[in-house]
């Protein structure tokens, strides 16, 4: 499991605001984030303050034998944002990869979302109980948002890709 399964973080949903709360789509959106995420169901939110002082926040949901998570972990305010060259944005995708218990990571760039955002694919687990995750992260100077989905290998899934397919720079 991801790092998102342990971690208590918390976040802002957005209902579009015509829309019926019945089937209304969840929108994850935290302040501290340029990104935004639509979730096919209600999450359970959660919030922590990291040692910096910055606010990470997070919503998990569970449906199907899926596991939609996604987290902004924000600097403190007032931390100096420097802009993040592409070669170190590469570097920390990696590093985030490995943090997250990827194995076998692939990762591409998703240039249309920024410099420093990138489509992370692998697995986790052992080989008795194989998952898959497929993740989308972008790394800015001061905040990473985090989008992933972790299902059982093998199993395929239209919601999850609705959901990575959803993120966008707010």
């Amino acid at each position: 499991m991801s790092w998102l399964g342990y971690a208590g973080l918390s976040a802002v949903l957005m209902l579009p605001a015509a829309a019926s709360h019945a089937t209304a789509t969840p929108i994850f959106a935290p302040s501290q984030c340029a990104y935004s995420v639509a979730f096919p169901w209600q999450p359970a939110l959660s919030q922590s303050t990291a040692a910096d002082g910055g606010i990470d926040v997070a919503a998990d949901l569970v449906r199907g034998g899926v596991r939609f998570s996604a987290g902004c972990l924000a600097a403190a305010p007032g931390q100096p944002a420097t802009p993040l060259a592409p070669a170190d944005a590469t570097v920390r995708l990696t590093q985030m990869a490995r943090a997250l218990g990827v194995q076998d990571a692939a990762i591409r760039p998703l240039p249309k979302l920024g410099a420093g955002c990138g489509a992370v694919e692998g697995k986790l687990g052992d080989n008795a109980q194989p998952y898959r995750i497929e993740a989308r992260i972008c790394i800015a100077a001061n905040a990473t948002f985090i989008a992933e989905t972790i299902t059982h290998a093998g199993t395929t899934d239209s919601d999850s890709r609705k959901f990575l397919d959803s993120l966008t720079a707010k």
